[in-house]
């Protein structure tokens, strides 16, 4: 007897018409699924910063505009407040002359505010003197008396406060 003819066998759920996509097609879509998803979140990092960002630009023009002649030459920063013996506070920071002449006898007011809330109450406000700074040079400040708003362990870390600073005399 011969043997019965060959039988096409058919699997359940098994579609013939099925096309798949090449593989080559399917790794370019998942590549720019990625970079625009990539290209987003740049964006929207980029666009949603907060405006205290653009604050040290502000308050260095704000500092030009005082009617200081020194102003555009003199830069304060590192500003760092610590609690010395009698658990008071001092605050220390550096004074540095971009400019190529001496600089002295330089007083002012600085207000620390708080990043983001400049309605807010200032975190403690200080006089300093600068008697003198040479050309290209910098020299630490440290001011022991003040007025301060606030205890130490309340005061807000140095990345949270802006200084405003008044220049009230110069030599």
């Amino acid at each position: 007897m011969p043997p019965p003819p060959p039988q096409q066998v058919y699997y359940v759920g098994e579609d013939d018409n099925k096309r798949s996509i090449p593989g080559w097609l399917a790794a370019v879509l998942a590549f720019a699924v990625v970079a625009l998803i990539a290209y987003g979140v740049v964006y929207f990092a980029k666009s949603n910063r907060p405006a205290a960002t653009a604050s040290k630009a502000e308050i260095a023009e704000k500092q030009k505009a005082a009617g200081n002649p020194y102003g555009k030459f003199l830069e304060l920063t590192g500003f760092r407040i610590t609690e010395a013996a009698g658990k008071k506070l001092q605050v220390q920071f550096l004074a540095v002359n971009h400019g190529a002449a001496d600089l002295s006898g330089i007083e002012g007011t600085i207000t620390m505010q708080v990043k983001g809330e400049p309605d807010a109450e200032p975190a403690c406000t200080f006089k300093f003197q600068i008697e003198n700074i040479p050309a290209f040079g910098a020299k630490e400040i440290e001011v022991k008396a003040f007025t301060q708003k606030r205890k130490f362990f309340d005061m807000p870390d140095w990345l949270f406060l802006t200084p405003v600073v008044e220049y009230t005399s110069t030599e």
